[in-house]
C-alpha cells in the first residue's frame, strides 16, 4: 500500500476504535487527535524502506535513521513489520502513560498500536505479506489483494478518504447526516 493510503487507514482505523479504547465518551478533540496520532504511527513500520514518506518526512536526519532502520530490521518489510514490534512499542508507551501525571493517557498508546496494526493489516494484503511471527519466522504472511499503488490500494484510500469525510462532517453538523 501507498503512504497516502497507509495513513487515510490509520486515522480510520481510530475513528472505528476510538469508542472502546478511550475511557468514557471520547470527545471529537480525543478522535481528531487519535486520528492524526494514529494515521502518523501507520507510517512507521515503512521507516525501513529509505523511500518511505517516514524516512523522507524529517529530511537527512530520517532518511539516516531509514538506513540504521532497515539495516537492524533485515531489510524492508523485516522486524519493524511484525507482531512483536507492534506488542513491543505498545508496551512501552503503556508503562509511559501509566507514570504520567496525565490522567486517562494510555489510550495514546493504544492510538499509536492501532496505527501499527494497521499498517500490517494492509500490508499483509498484498503479494509481499508481512513476517507477522517474527522472530519465531521471517515467512511472510499475506494475501494477495492488492498491489501498491494499484487500483485496490487507489480504491481503498478513496473509501477511507470518504468516511473520514462523514464523520467529519456529522461532528459539524449531527443532524446533516
Amino acid at each position: 500500500m501507498t503512504g497516502r493510503t497507509h495513513a487515510l487507514l490509520g486515522a480510520v482505523t481510530w475513528v472505528v476504535v476510538a469508542g472502546e479504547a478511550v475511557p468514557g465518551a471520547p470527545s471529537s478533540g480525543e478522535i481528531a487527535f487519535g486520528a492524526v496520532i494514529c494515521a502518523g504511527r501507520a507510517l512507521l513500520p515503512d521507516l525501513d524502506h529509505v523511500g518511505s514518506r517516514a524516512s523522507r518526512a524529517g529530511g537527512v536526519a530520517t532518511r539516516a535513521l531509514a538506513v540504521g532502520v532497515r539495516t537492524a530490521a533485515g531489510g524492508h518489510r523485516g522486524a519493524t513489520h511484525s507482531a512483536v514490534a507492534v506488542l513491543a512499542l505498545w508496551l512501552g508507551l503503556t508503562a509511559v502513560a501509566d507514570r504520567m501525571l496525565v490522567p486517562d493517557a494510555r489510550w495514546i498508546a493504544d492510538a499509536v498500536a492501532a496505527g501499527a496494526l494497521s499498517h500490517l493489516v494492509a500490508d499483509g494484503l498484498t503479494a509481499g505479506g508481512v513476517p507477522l511471527l517474527w522472530p519465531l519466522t521471517r515467512r511472510r504472511l499475506g494475501v494477495p489483494l492488492a498491489r501498491t499503488g494499484g487500483s485496490v490500494d487507489r480504491l481503498v484510500g478513496l473509501a477511507c478518504l470518504a468516511l473520514l469525510a462523514v464523520v467529519a462532517i456529522r461532528s459539524v453538523w449531527p443532524a446533516l447526516l
